[in-house]
């Protein structure tokens, strides 16, 4: 009963902040499903979550994706991504971790004081797609880094959003087979999702409401704030 409660809570408030944001899920739900799976339990049924997001969302947000965006992250992001899965299996180099972080970090202050395009950004799409993607298989961590460059390119609320969740969408239906082949994703572990289906539902509804009610001012702070949290949380783990 202790495990269903705990598990519910975490996909809630997760996929909640996901809804609203497009990212981030994983950010919010870790410390609680730690409490009750080992960490390769939790990263398995948070995939599993991060896929359905995708296969439910990406349809309904497809008019608000940027598609040059989309096009040119996406594939990127998936080559990343195995050579990352792959270099997993010979070690885990924590020094580029802490690079990463800084970088995030180092985005938010100057988003926060400059209110700018960074221009070195521009068409760079391929680049931070690879090394996000790279990043996301090494450390299921890279994120934050693609929300960067694709925050930096767009201007509405609802186009950021939207293309966050369609390059995310990619990686989150790529990684469940990987997941199944290692051995990660397990039956017990879908089963122990299925705990989470009533939450994860409430939380898209809960979080699609609150979205509507954003301006696009409060989404902004929210993405730089989520950014700030992700940039720490990178540096210190």
């Amino acid at each position: 009963m202790l495990e269903f409660l705990i598990i519910s809570v975490a996909i809630f408030v997760g996929f909640f902040v996901q809804s609203i944001a497009g990212f981030a899920s994983m950010l919010m739900a870790m410390p609680f499903l730690l409490m009750v799976l080992d960490l390769k339990e939790a990263l398995a049924l948070g995939a599993v979550f991060l896929a359905l997001f995708s296969l439910i969302l990406i349809p309904k947000n497809w008019r608000h994706i940027d598609k040059k965006i989309f096009g040119e992250v996406g594939l990127a992001i998936v080559f990343g991504f195995i050579i990352g899965f792959q270099v997993l299996k010979y070690g885990n180099p924590l020094i580029l971790k802490k690079v990463l972080g800084v970088f995030i970090l180092s985005y938010v202050v100057y988003s926060a004081l400059k209110k700018g395009r960074i221009k070195y950004f521009e068409k760079k799409g391929v680049l931070f797609g690879l090394v996000g993607g790279f990043f996301t298989g090494l450390f299921s961590s890279g994120g934050p880094f693609i929300v960067t460059y694709i925050r930096n390119k767009l201007d509405k609320s609802a186009v950021v959003r939207g293309t966050v969740i369609g390059v995310f969408g990619i990686i989150n239906c790529v990684r469940i087979p990987m997941l199944i082949q290692s051995k990660i994703l397990t039956w017990d572990v879908f089963f122990k999702a299925l705990l989470g289906i009533p939450a994860f539902l409430l939380a898209l509804y809960l979080g699609h409401l609150f979205y509507n009610r954003l301006n696009e001012k409060a989404f902004q702070n929210i993405i730089l704030g989520l950014l700030f949290i992700s940039g720490v949380l990178i540096l210190i783990k």
